[in-house]
């Protein structure tokens, strides 16, 4: 980014003054978690860990998504997720309850008959040492000027309220209506943001696993623990395929039992083996023991069970 194109961000939030932000870096990483994850940091629940990026490389600057949980808008409209969308002198950027107010600062020409001013006093130019309050006549509109109907909004009010027309934040009341049905709707939206997690056996919800184990064909007991039920539905591909085998046996009751197991085959009589079960860590159920033995047992093989 040259001196000639230098840019900032007007950063708005509700109760705050406004703050600048000098658009010197190639790109420029928003989101909630502290340096070094994020360069503009923007402290608030609704803002994601890691919410959107500015490429400032070229012109135009580039706006980009990453995949937030709640979204981010240009001028009041959705950016769709990973898009990259060139930005225009004013546009506003709304970011759960900020306002970032994109500015181009284009210095005039030599030719241009304007009188010079320092360097340091231009916001974001490369030779500022810091960020330095705007001279009177380039300073930000303030709400007395251009009313910013976003500054208004209450602190407690509903964020669904950055997806309707700012004009509907004027009033505190409808903020404060919408909160009913975002907490009715959060479990919901929670589900859908992060239902990978109801996916993986180790992290999804108790009730969900016997679906799981549908999707697997396996047949879950209701009295096995539930960390038992999460490591057979876990290692579920790969039991059925070594079903019928003495190592996918030997597996299935070490996940039972928690214990060592040992199979031996053909020690009493032809056609029979030993199952022999030590160092147990739960409980020895017989029966649940014995009615995994028969899913791995074939029909015309004998078996015989020792637990110590």
């Amino acid at each position: 980014m040259t001196e000639q194109h230098a840019a900032r961000l007007i950063i708005r939030a509700p109760g705050t003054p406004d703050v600048v932000y000098p658009l010197d870096l190639p790109v420029v990483r928003i989101g909630r978690s502290p340096a070094p994850q994020n360069d503009l940091v923007l402290t608030d629940g609704s803002v994601s860990r890691q919410h959107a990026r500015l490429y400032c490389d070229r012109l135009p600057h580039r706006l980009q998504d990453v995949g937030s949980s709640n979204g981010t808008a240009i001028n009041d409209l959705p950016l769709p997720v990973n898009e990259l969308r060139p930005l225009s002198n004013g546009d506003i950027i709304s970011i759960g309850p900020f306002r970032l107010v994109y500015s181009m600062l284009t210095e005039p020409s030599p030719a241009s008959p304007v009188p010079e001013k320092p360097a340091a006093d231009v916001l974001g130019s490369r030779t500022a040492k810091a960020p330095q309050p705007p001279p009177p006549a380039e300073s930000p509109p303030t709400p007395s000027a251009t009313p910013e109907r976003w500054v208004g909004m209450p602190e407690r009010s509903s964020r669904w309220l950055q997806y309707l027309p700012p004009i509907y934040a004027e009033d505190g009341f409808l903020g404060r209506f919408l909160l009913i049905f975002e907490d009715l709707a959060g479990p919901f939206e929670q589900a859908v943001s992060h239902f990978e997690l109801y996916l993986d056996p180790e992290t999804c919800p108790p009730d969900f696993l016997p679906l799981l184990a549908d999707w697997l064909g396996m047949d879950l007991a209701e009295r096995w623990p539930l960390a038992v039920k999460r490591q057979l539905v876990k290692h579920g591909a790969w039991l059925h395929r070594a079903r019928g085998t003495v190592p996918g046996l030997r597996r299935h009751l070490e996940i039972c039992t928690g214990g060592q197991v040992q199979i031996e085959e053909n020690v009493v009589q032809p056609h029979t083996f030993v199952v022999h079960v030590t160092g147990a860590t739960r409980p020895a159920d017989v029966p649940l023991i014995e009615s995994v033995i028969r899913q791995h047992c074939p029909a015309h093989v004998g078996y015989t069970l020792r637990i110590d």
